[in-house]
């Protein structure tokens, strides 16, 4: 199982239509105030866009967007490319288009800016299962910490340029070795409003840790990847991950799993010209684990380390787990986590980039749909008890409350299953806590044999 944390029974407990606490009019802020839209785009176009992704060319996947207001009461939304048809959503409610994977699509909201994610189930070459959020922002500088060019791997970077004007990139790779650079990517055009995608393992050959910067050295770019994992000695599977637009000092995972069968992996990754010093913290169920070994771990500067928990814990755990990851010196990094799953019945892979900050509300995209298990992974940093309500927006559901208010001590982690109530449709959840949180979504396919993993969407007042 992907998770075996506390549960709740969400009979009686979650509202499934909106309320005013977490629907009240929000904005979504950028991880950075250095991001900023281009000046000669209208502002109405560009502040109320998201921007989703299309599947990597070459790879036999069917996208699907879903998408949601974030204010109280109905929206206008539209999609682009389209033909200007609009649909108004209500607090309650949720837009599930078709896409072709071959194509971007943008989320426009008219008024308000929505929110989206996609989900991605990957046919070629391997069957999985990949959910990715969709971007609010385009960037100078995107990040990618784990990525693999070794046997078995097969990793694709999707650059999707939004505006009227055409954009050029330079990628950076980054090993635990240092910085390696390729000339031949060193000026990558991306037309306008199109995308370009870069097969990894065509530039770097049996790298097993692979860590990547995108720079605009002209105009600004949305960046996505995806790795297909078709091992010898690991399940197969899929997954893709919208990058990090900014370096933070803290990052924190509220899903993952340990044990015999399970192997988890924090990729950090250091772009600076200063070394890092890290530390990991490990939350279980019972307590907070901190090996020795994990204490201070030196990330030398312009590079990438792989860090295997399995082996810092050892076998003295088995089960689900949350994890930090601080920068003790304050030096800027980025971290993905990444898990292959083998410890039972339901098996595969799934990484995602983690949370730079806590929140009192948040925005959770579907893992997938036709799941077997969905459920909301929630962990709380804080030093206060926070209290937790929930709702569900998608077409025809209706409210079954009034729900009691969950509680999540200071730091404990909680797993809320979904999968009887979304029925396997591609619903979005909506959490408003008292005191600030981390959330993040993750789900099984048994038709893929895959897992997903969709870290929430942070909503600022």
């Amino acid at each position: 199982m992907i998770e075996r944390s506390k549960e709740i029974a969400l009979a009686g407990v979650l509202v499934l239509a909106a309320s005013a606490a977490v629907f009240a009019e929000t904005k979504v802020e950028p991880l950075s105030s250095s991001v900023q839209r281009d000046e000669d785009v209208p502002a109405a176009y560009v502040d109320r866009s998201v921007f989703c992704p299309p599947a990597p060319q070459g790879f036999v996947a069917t996208v699907r967007p879903v998408a949601s207001s974030l204010i109280q009461g109905p929206i206008e939304m539209g999609f682009e490319p389209s033909e200007g048809e609009t649909s108004s959503v209500g607090a309650g409610e949720a837009m599930v288009p078709d896409a072709e994977s071959g194509e971007p699509l943008d989320v426009v909201g008219y008024g308000a800016l929505p929110a989206a994610s996609t989900v991605t189930a990957f046919k070629s070459p391997v069957d999985g299962l990949g959910a990715a959020a969709c971007s609010s922002v385009a960037s100078t500088e995107w990040f990618f910490p784990a990525g693999s060019s070794a046997n078995g791997f097969d990793e694709r970077l999707v650059l999707y340029n939004p505006f009227p004007d055409e954009a050029v990139v330079r990628v950076t790779f980054f090993t635990e070795g240092g910085e390696l650079n390729k000339a031949s990517l060193a000026d990558v055009p991306v037309s306008s409003r199109d995308t370009t995608t870069i097969i990894v393992n065509e530039f770097i050959l049996q790298r097993r840790a692979l860590g990547i910067k995108i720079e605009a050295i002209r105009g600004r770019v949305t960046a996505w990847k995806t790795v297909v994992a078709k091992t010898e000695d690991r399940p197969h599977g899929a997954t893709t991950t919208l990058g990090a637009p900014a370096t933070a000092p803290l990052w924190y995972f509220p899903s993952g799993a340990l044990g015999p069968g399970n192997d988890e992996r924090i990729s950090i990754l250091n772009p600076s010209g200063k070394e890092a010093l890290v530390g990991i913290t490990i939350v279980t169920d019972e307590e907070t684990i901190q090996p020795p070994e994990l204490m201070e771990i030196a990330v030398p500067r312009n590079s990438e380390l792989d860090v295997k928990l399995g082996s810092a814990v050892g076998e003295k755990f088995s089960g689900p787990v949350s994890v930090v990851v601080r920068s003790l010196n304050q030096t800027g990094i980025v971290v993905e986590r990444s898990v292959f799953y083998g410890a039972g019945k339901m098996t595969g892979y799934a990484s995602e980039i983690g949370a730079p900050e806590a929140a009192e509300r948040w925005w959770l995209g579907a893992p997938g749909t036709a799941l077997d298990t969905d459920s909301i992974v929630i962990f709380n940093p804080g030093q206060e008890t926070a209290e937790i309500d929930i709702a569900l927006s998608g077409a025809g559901f209706q409210a079954i409350g009034p729900p009691p208010t969950m509680q999540l001590a200071s730091g404990e982690r909680l797993r809320i299953p979904l999968q009887e109530l979304t029925n396997g449709a591609a619903v979005v959840a909506h959490l408003t806590a008292s005191s600030p949180v981390v959330a993040e979504r993750v789900g099984y396919s048994g038709a893929l044999k895959d897992f997903s993993a969709l870290m929430g969407l942070p909503i600022a007042p």
